[in-house]
């Protein structure tokens, strides 16, 4: 996950988790996935807070969400039962565009609050060893509580994924690399030995 810029007035962050969360509310984003899961589908959540100076709570969220279409294709696009009033987002194809919802009470998600605006569920391929995904600005307008629209450049978007040294590397990979190790020693052994008849010779 990135840090988001300290002056920002909205932070949005998304976390790949394998279950989605039981409470739209919490204190702490939950902890994200360390590798991809095997043959299972996974989580990908987006979550708000108001963290500016001006703190009177989240009304709107809304962002581009991009995902790798070829590690995880078709995504299924869910709300959250608190950001509930004009859902929206359509996947256009590695991005889920306009991505989030709105409510209409005050003090939602201020800061250290974090709110979950909804989540999407992809299934990774059996080859993917990675997977990233980004938070974009969107058209559609966040907004904060008495407050209206704020504007793009001053919400934070964040970052989320799993690097390929942390995934399933197949078996195949695995018995590439020790033939590898196995060919250099060899090797190596060889050329020893070599210079040890030349020696002799002389």
């Amino acid at each position: 996950m990135v840090q988001g810029q300290p002056d920002a007035d909205f932070k949005f962050r998304c976390v790949l988790v394998e279950a989605p969360s039981t409470m739209d509310r919490r204190m702490e984003l939950p902890d994200g996935l360390l590798q991809l899961p095997a043959g299972g589908p996974m989580y990908v959540e987006f979550w708000a807070t108001d963290s500016g100076t001006t703190n009177t709570g989240i009304t709107c969220a809304f962002v581009d969400l991009e995902y790798p279409e070829s590690c995880t294709p078709m995504p299924m696009v869910m709300h959250s039962s608190l950001f509930n009033l004009f859902p929206s987002g359509a996947d256009n194809g590695s991005t889920v565009d306009e991505f989030g919802g709105c409510q209409l009470a005050g003090d939602v998600a201020v800061e250290p609050e974090w709110a979950r605006i909804g989540y999407i569920q992809v299934t990774p391929e059996a080859s993917c060893q990675a997977a990233s995904f980004a938070l974009r600005p969107a058209s559609s307008v966040s907004s904060g509580f008495g407050r209206g629209g704020i504007p793009t450049t001053e919400i934070s978007y964040g970052t989320c994924g799993i690097p390929a040294e942390n995934g399933t590397v197949p078996a195949t990979s695995e018995w590439g690399l020790t033939a590898f190790a196995l060919c250099v020693l060899t090797a190596g052994t060889i050329v020893l030995r070599g210079r040890r008849v030349a020696r002799s010779a002389h």
